[in-house]
């Protein structure tokens, strides 16, 4: 994780710029919809709430193969009013693959939702006091919208997160 950018130096003034600000990440592919074909990470180290989805067109090989459980690097930004994920590289656990037990996947949910507990895995933070980011989208359930500002690459706002539970759904169809 972290933060690639390029310096440039500002004509007259002598100052150095950072330009082309990316936000790095490493996470794991949690599950693909296969008609539509786009996909989503979960990124425990992001401080994202909820999963970064992508496309096909976000992959550095168009080539890779979108599997669930693949490790993935790649830059977040904003698009529509969610989180994104883009440049996805694809490479092999270096330890134990994640088991996705009591994980949602396309082909076991019913009506399109389902309830379960929240884990590290799904965003979840190891302590009480650690914020989270919820993207611009997330205002329609009860809370205040967030704020854009058209300043920065990546609209986000800190929000609190407990390590209860929570309802865990998406659109199936």
């Amino acid at each position: 994780s972290g933060v690639t950018f390029t310096l440039s130096q500002c004509p007259g003034k002598g100052r150095f710029r950072a330009n082309s600000l990316n936000l790095t990440f490493n996470g794991v592919v949690r599950w693909r919809h296969h008609a539509n074909k786009y996909a989503f990470i979960t990124c425990v180290d992001s401080g994202v709430e909820g999963d970064i989805w992508f496309s096909p067109g976000d992959l550095v090989n168009n080539k890779d193969a979108i599997v669930p459980g693949s490790a993935a690097h790649f830059h977040l930004y904003t698009s529509h009013g969610r989180f994104r994920a883009r440049n996805v590289k694809f490479s092999e656990f270096t330890t134990d693959k994640p088991t996705f037990e009591n994980h949602v996947s396309d082909s076991t949910v019913q009506d399109g939702h389902i309830d379960q507990p929240l884990t590290n895995a799904d965003g979840a933070c190891n302590k009480l006091d650690e914020p989270t980011v919820r993207s611009p989208s997330s205002a329609g359930r009860g809370e205040t919208s967030a704020s854009y500002d058209s300043t920065s690459s990546a609209s986000a706002r800190l929000a609190e997160m407990t390590r209860q539970g929570i309802v865990k759904s998406f659109n199936a169809a």
